[in-house]
Formats: structure tokens, C-alpha cells, sequence
């Protein structure tokens, strides 16, 4: 299977979309945040049409006005709808018009969300924040230097395993001897997922997944602002991803794997915030009985709630019995760039000296 990954502004990619239709593709985008409540409303306007009526008595013509319904997206002008969603108003209800039968109620209740919120919210949450978002990423920044003194910091990553009822193919063994999903997040100051990759192997080394993912082409490319993500040793030293400096023998390298540990901890608060609060996500509260396709699309749908829930403030208690993470064996010295030792070295003594 191709796993899923999903950058908060501008894309999720689903397994095996490339035969489908275009309905059918955003469908299965837009399948895992179906039932949120909506953030946006739909008002009705008029807008007048004039007809003519033939008048049968006095065989003259009337002009006679008729309302017809007309969606307005939020009461925006077309400026704050390409600023909110990134589309264009026509192209949004042209969207709506190719998977509408597939979004709306198939049923009468009477507070059903229609199909319309659900594709607004679900393009509002896209456009909502990227790495790529100058102005967001400075507020994340800002946001990881309040919590640990760590300058530049554009997110936090690593990897945790979702349990899955064995497959057939025994690579999704972990080290810990239990089939899983190795899924790597990046998340931001107050825990909200700015990116995700789900879908990998559990014997699959968390470097490898970030190698060929497409957030390694984002943080490589020369369009990114300044600034790096946090790993733990894990991942090769580069760049753009600082690790830990092992075995630290001056008070500036103590004091930078100080803040490091403090930055990277939010990613850790986040796996165990999501997993207290999808029990289906931890293995102490089971396994996930389905594929690895569908449980991929299971974590993306659970890390968009979790989004939705750190947007509105509604926290929940860590719990105790979480099962520990699988251990995994540090990448090679040599992997680490001299580029990349020169960065560290940079960081070190310009902001912890």
C-alpha cells in the first residue's frame, strides 16, 4: 500500500486514488471529517429574477418576482473566500457539484450537516496552516521559543506505532513483536498535527519514512524560511532537523539538549493526548481489526479530530496505562553531514553560549 500523507495546507494523499474518479477521489478525501461539526454556515439569500406571466383575463404580461435560494459562503466577498479556502467561489460550488451526492445526508434528520459545511470545513482545515504559511509558521516559532528558549524551531517530529490484528505480510512486525503502523507526525507548539505519514510498515525505520516522505522535499527545498525541525536520535543529524548532541561535555551543549528535550517532549504529549483519546489508536485499549489501508485512513480521520479538539480548547488527561513506544536503534555517525555538524555547532554558540 502507498501511505497516507497529509500536509495541513495543501494536500492528503489517499492509497490507489489514481484509477478513480474525481468524485470518488475527494470522497475518500473528505470521508474522515464527514461527521465534524461544521465551522462554517451556509445562508440563504434571494435574489430576485424577474418573469413574465401571461395575465389569462386581461391578456397583458405581468412582471411578477420569485426567490430562488442562492448559497453564500459565510457572507464572504470573494477576497476572503480565496483567502479562507484557497479556491475560488466558482470553484468551490463546481466541487460541490461533481461529489454532492456522495457528501450529503442520506438521511431526514433534522441536524444532519450538509453536504456543503462538510466541504467547507474540510477545506477550511486544509488551508488552516503549512509550513509553507509564512505568517503560521512564525507564530509557531514563536510559540516552541516561549515553551523551551529554542530558536526557529518549525515543528517537532517522530514516530509512534498503531497496533493492527497481524496481516499477512510479517513486516508489519515491530521491534516490539506486535504487527503495527509506523506513522510519523510533526506537530506544532500546542500540539496540533501539521504533518502526518501513516500507512508505513512497523519494521519501518522512522529515517526511512521521513526520506521518502514528501515533507523531506519540503524542508529541502530553498523556498523554506529559516528555521528546523527537532528529532531524537532517530533521525541523521542534517540542516534542517537538529538532534541531540550525544554525550554533551560543555555547559552550551548541555543547555541546547536541554531545550531540545523540552521542544521535542510537546511531540510525545501529543501521541499520548491523541491515544487517551482514541483508545482504538493504543494497544492498550486493543488492536485495530482491519487492513492496513483502512487503518491508515482510521489515524487520519482520528488526527483531524484531534486537530478540531485542539482548535476548541478541549483537552484531555494523559493516561497511565499507554503502552511504551518500540524502541529504535540510533542511525549511524556516518550519516551525519559535516554540513550538518557546522549547523548544530552555529545554533550551539550563537543561542546557548
Amino acid at each position: 500500500m502507498q501511505p497516507i500523507q497529509m500536509r495541513v495546507q495543501y494536500c492528503i494523499k489517499v492509497p490507489c486514488t489514481h484509477n478513480l474518479s474525481l468524485r470518488t477521489r475527494y470522497y475518500k478525501v473528505l470521508s474522515p471529517v464527514m461527521d465534524l461539526h461544521p465551522m462554517i454556515h451556509i445562508h440563504e439569500q434571494g435574489t430576485q429574477q424577474e418573469i413574465l406571466q401571461e395575465d389569462s383575463n386581461a391578456n397583458q404580461r405581468h412582471r411578477e418576482r420569485i426567490f430562488r435560494p442562492r448559497v453564500s459562503l459565510f457572507g464572504l466577498n470573494e477576497e476572503e473566500v480565496r483567502s479562507r479556502y484557497r479556491f475560488s467561489t466558482e470553484v468551490i460550488l463546481e466541487l460541490f457539484e461533481q461529489i454532492q451526492q456522495d457528501i450529503e445526508p442520506n438521511c431526514e434528520r433534522n441536524h444532519a450537516v450538509p453536504g456543503m459545511v462538510k466541504l467547507l470545513s474540510a477545506l477550511h482545515y486544509f488551508a488552516s496552516a503549512s509550513f509553507q504559511d509564512k505568517a503560521a509558521l512564525q507564530t509557531i516559532k514563536d510559540d516552541f521559543h516561549k515553551i523551551s528558549s529554542f530558536p526557529n524551531v518549525m515543528g517537532v517530529i517522530d514516530c509512534t506505532h498503531v497496533a493492527l490484528s497481524p496481516p499477512t505480510e510479517d513486516i508489519y512486525r515491530n521491534s516490539k513483536n506486535f504487527h503495527s503502523l509506523n506513522v510519523q507526525m510533526v506537530c506544532a507548539a500546542d500540539m496540533r498535527i501539521l504533518n502526518l505519514v501513516a500507512g508505513y510498515p512497523g519494521s519501518t525505520h522512522d529515517s526511512y519514512i521521513l526520506k521518502h516522505s514528501s515533507l523531506h522535499s519540503i524542508l529541502t527545498s530553498e523556498n523554506l524560511p529559516k528555521g528546523w525541525i527537532l528529532g531524537d536520535d532517530a533521525y541523521p543529524l542534517t540542516e534542517y532537523l537538529l538532534t541531540p548532541v550525544k554525550d554533551a561535555k560543555t555547559k552550551a551543549e548541555e543547555q541546547y539538549n536541554a531545550a531540545h528535550k523540552l521542544a521535542h517532549s510537546i511531540i510525545e504529549r501529543t501521541f499520548g493526548s491523541i491515544k487517551s483519546r482514541f483508545r482504538c489508536l493504543d494497544r492498550s485499549g486493543g488492536v485495530l481489526q482491519y487492513s492496513p489501508e483502512k487503518g491508515a485512513q482510521i489515524i487520519l480521520a482520528c488526527c483531524i479530530l484531534h486537530n478540531l479538539a485542539v482548535s476548541r480548547n478541549l483537552h484531555v488527561d494523559i493516561l497511565d496505562d499507554l503502552e511504551a513506544p518500540p524502541p529504535v536503534p540510533p542511525v549511524a555517525e556516518q550519516d551525519k553531514t559535516q554540513a550538518a555538524k557546522r549547523t548544530r555547532i552555529r545554533v550551539i554558540n550563537q543561542y546557548f553560549t
